[in-house]
């Protein structure tokens, strides 16, 4: 029965059609008598940060000192300092992420 399966389309969650292999389908199977439903839902992602937190409070401390540098500026100082820096999108995303931006005080 399981190799009849692998050999059909299907139609998957999207609407379009999809081909499971038979090394897909085992694999549920043995998760399914070990665990259960439970043991079919993927484990929940364990992203670990790219950059060093002390990098990102130092990013930071150089916008609390002068509001008006950019997330671009900011990389480059980082960069002059510790030879390496994070993207100046990253240090964008961490900016926004604090509150730091929008528009300069008066």
């Amino acid at each position: 029965m399981v190799r009849a399966l692998a050999e059909r389309e299907h139609l998957g969650p999207f609407g379009q059609l999809v081909q499971v292999s038979r090394q897909s389908l085992d694999r549920w199977i043995a998760a399914w008598r070990s665990g259960g439903f439970d043991a079919l839902i993927p484990p929940a992602r364990q992203v670990q940060p790219r950059t060093a937190a002390e990098v990102l409070d130092m990013a930071a401390a150089r916008k609390r000192e002068n509001p008006g540098r950019t997330g671009a500026q900011i990389a480059r100082i980082l960069h002059r300092h510790l030879g390496c820096a994070p993207s100046e999108s990253t240090v964008r995303r961490h900016l926004a992420r604090l509150e730091l931006t929008g528009p300069k005080p008066v």
